[in-house]
């Protein structure tokens, strides 16, 4: 088993840089706040990409860019920055965080010990710790843990062979179990459903699966479809994200990121008014797939890529004029081009910027927070009371984007002193 590249258990931590904050300033009915996160000054972190965040947005893990051709696991939170996670030993730093328990506690992703990718468990007290393959399989196969459930007590992801067998696996601190000759990927919070995909008639077809069930659920195809892959499963279990390929007749497909249910079946995002897209990516589903987060690809190959959110309500819109248009939040010449989390709630959604004054390689991460409420009901409780002012002092004293109250990107007494004025108004 691979040794943990080890770090010590507190460094390096490194606090956020001044924060880049932006916030609609007014008391309406709805407001937001949206911080971009980058790398802190540092001759060797270039990018951040969020993969996922808890339910609160408290935390956010993913990965940054080390060097030039290297990356890590990473943690972030607006009050302690970044925290590197960490790999294992051998060759290349190249470890990813791809999901983190509710509390924050526990994080799993995938590292590189010089030969092969291991899905890995992080803590605070033990670090990067690998999780042991399923039994059937020797140390020459790989494993990824793409997810964990709401406690941090079961990780899933896929284990196997790059040219062989492959099994979903689900591992505890006790054990590692695959039971099906398929790939999986999500897990629901409280790991009674799986999401993954399996062979099918000689292509990939995604399923769903009840665990303990005999027999995958296999989801329903489109007209055309030639294979799917799924993604995250909705912490309910109810509903599975992915992306699906379909024919173009002439012997090729296009792509389109897919939503599923029991009730409705298989649907593709094909892209929002005003965007003729290419093809699109569900990347993020909230707790009960009521709503999707993802990104779209322009038919213009000059035109940046754009987050979009989907909700039954609304459908596919772009992100971006969501935040503009419906929360009053000024984006400057800053574009949304992938949103991959979304919280249970739908309120956090985090992702991935660009700036035509920032250089491709510097990719900027991103924490939006949707509030349904007026700005002086901090809590969105639907309540207007002390509770709001230390909800918003504890937030201020954080550095978290939504005490920007008066949205000039900076967090001083001033910010205090206009939601004091705010939250004495009332809604």
């Amino acid at each position: 088993m691979p040794s943990p590249r080890r770090r010590p258990a507190k460094a390096p931590i490194f606090a956020a840089a001044a924060p880049l904050l932006l916030a609609a300033a007014s008391a309406s009915a709805q407001w937001a706040s949206l911080q971009r996160i980058t790398p802190p000054d540092s001759p060797t972190l270039r990018y951040f990409v969020p993969y996922s965040l808890t339910p609160d947005g408290a935390v956010l893990v993913g990965v940054v860019g080390v060097g030039d051709y290297e990356s890590e696991a990473v943690m972030w939170t607006a009050q302690d920055g970044f925290t590197l996670l960490g790999d294992f030993d051998g060759g290349n730093i190249q470890s990813q965080a791809y999901a983190v328990s509710d509390d924050g506690s526990i994080i799993t992703g995938a590292g590189w010990t010089g030969q092969h990718s291991r899905a890995f468990r992080w803590t605070s007290a033990t670090g990067l710790a690998e999780v042991p393959l399923p039994p059937q399989y020797d140390q020459g196969a790989d494993s990824f843990g793409y997810s964990i459930t709401a406690d941090g007590s079961t990780i899933a992801g896929m284990a196997g062979y790059l040219f062989g067998s492959k099994t979903e696996f689900r591992a505890t601190t006790q054990e590692s179990v695959g039971e099906k000759s398929y790939t999986g990927f999500g897990i629901s919070a409280d790991g009674a459903f799986m999401s993954g995909t399996g062979p099918s008639s000689g292509t990939s077809l995604a399923w769903r699966w009840r665990v303990g069930d005999p027999q995958l659920q296999s989801l329903d195809k489109l007209s055309g479809q030639t294979s799917s892959h799924a993604g995250p499963i909705s912490r309910d279990g109810s509903t599975v994200i992915g992306d699906v390929e379909i024919s173009d007749g002439h012997g090729g497909y296009t792509q389109w990121g897919f939503r599923w249910t029991e009730a409705s079946g298989t649907s593709r995002f094909t892209g929002f008014p005003g965007f003729s897209a290419v093809t699109t990516s569900a990347w993020g589903v909230n707790g009960d797939g009521s709503i999707v987060v993802g990104s779209a690809l322009s038919t213009d190959p000059t035109a940046r890529a754009r987050a979009f959110m989907w909700d039954a309500q609304h459908g596919e819109r772009d992100l971006n004029r969501v935040l503009a248009e419906d929360y009053g939040v000024d984006l400057g010449e800053w574009v949304l081009v992938q949103a991959f989390a979304v919280s249970p709630d739908g309120a956090w959604i985090a992702g991935n910027a660009y700036h035509a004054d920032v250089n491709d390689r510097t990719t900027i991460g991103w924490l939006a927070h949707l509030h349904q409420g007026c700005r002086a009901d901090f809590n969105d409780d639907g309540e207007t009371n002390t509770i709001d002012v230390l909800a918003f002092l504890s937030a201020w004293a954080a550095g978290q984007a939504d005490a920007d109250t008066n949205a000039d990107g900076t967090l001083d007494t001033r910010d205090v002193i206009q939601f004091l004025g705010l939250w004495a108004a009332g809604c």
